[in-house]
């Protein structure tokens, strides 16, 4: 039986969920509770502005990095109480690293793979926190950022490539260790564009190497930036490639697209080229009406899993990036329990 992270689902859910897709239009509804992106635990308009980025309303405020900061878990154990309180179920947690990161503030020194004794006893007590208050599954989203950006490469690195891969094997085992429900996102908007080639040969040796090693039921492979259809397709070729498989469900990120139909325009491709597989929708506007009622309005031909959504709204206040922290309130709940059979 398939697991998510080191623990079996339900039968009846993980039958009805990956092996047993919805095969006909049906109202957008989520199989689960969602909740939020979990990175920051503080914003602020004044915030000295990030080298070469301009202002930055939120790096000085990283969860994992400031953990053991004074109040700092005391404030995020509060948040993750009144997010539960709120109906949140879910969270994603992403990681960011880069090589020689100088700020320590968002950004975790990922220099030689290795995940340093302090950054992993951080990880370990919000990974501990979060159990703690009661939510069931976590995504956790790696965000290479500075020279670990493979799509800033010109040619192929392989010494980043390996860090990279070290790093994420890292995280990897404190989240098992964790013994929470959990999957991973390779590569944060991995999916690759027509013009990008490093970024294609990333998702084609990542993939290869990750599935070889840990197996495809941790793991969405690599979100889905804008609902685009393109780099679904770029995606889908290279992990092709390695002979080995497809993730069992997708991880969406969807924001002005919404609006656009582009998500729907996603699922009827899929559909098209026989792709049934379900979605969570990774990354949303914060506590938007106007999103929900898109996504009220919409049949999918395809379930969804859960809807999380990221720290900023539609109105892009601060810094565009960021502007609501923390993210307590959650209009995206399913409407009703579902009873999932053992039947399609």
């Amino acid at each position: 039986m398939a697991t998510i992270g080191t623990k079996p689902l339900a039968l009846s859910l993980l039958l009805a969920a990956f092996f047993f897709p919805a095969k006909h239009a049906s109202a957008f509804q989520p199989l689960h509770a969602g909740g939020s992106n979990l990175a920051w635990y503080d914003i602020s308009e004044s915030a000295r502005p990030a080298p070469d980025t301009g202002r930055n309303c939120r790096e000085p405020f990283g969860i994992l990095a400031n953990y053991d900061e004074k109040d700092v878990r005391k404030n995020v154990r509060t948040q993750l109480r009144s997010m539960y309180q709120q109906g949140q179920r879910r969270l994603r947690i992403p990681v960011f690293h880069m090589r020689d990161s100088s700020s320590g503030k968002t950004i975790l020194n990922s220099r030689g793979g290795s995940v340093s004794n302090s950054d992993g006893r951080k990880i370990r007590q919000l990974l501990k926190d979060i159990k703690a208050a009661g939510f069931e599954w976590i995504e956790v989203g790696f965000f290479p950022a500075g020279q670990n950006v493979p799509f800033k490469w010109q040619h192929w690195q392989e010494d980043l490539f390996e860090e990279n891969w070290q790093f994420l094997t890292s995280v990897r085992q404190l989240v098992v260790d964790s013994d929470i429900p959990y999957q991973l996102d390779l590569l944060n908007e991995g999916a690759p564009a027509i013009n990008q080639p490093m970024m294609k040969q990333y998702v084609f040796r990542l993939w290869d190497r990750y599935v070889r090693h840990f197996g495809r039921d941790d793991t969405i492979g690599f979100s889905i930036g804008a609902a685009s259809i393109d780099r679904y397709t770029n995606m889908v070729a290279q992990m092709r490639k390695t002979g080995r498989g497809l993730p069992h469900h997708w991880s969406i990120h969807i924001y002005d697209h919404l609006f656009r139909g582009d998500l729907q325009k996603l699922d009827n491709h899929m559909h098209s080229v026989g792709d049934h597989r379900a979605w969570d929708i990774g990354e949303t506007y914060y506590n938007d009406a106007r999103v929900d009622a898109a996504f009220d309005a919409m049949e999918l031909k395809r379930d969804v899993l859960h809807i999380l959504q990221w720290p900023v709204t539609s109105q892009r206040g601060c810094d565009g990036h960021v502007d609501s922290v923390p993210t307590i309130a959650y209009p995206y709940t399913p409407d009703r329990d579902l009873d999932v059979s053992l039947t399609d």
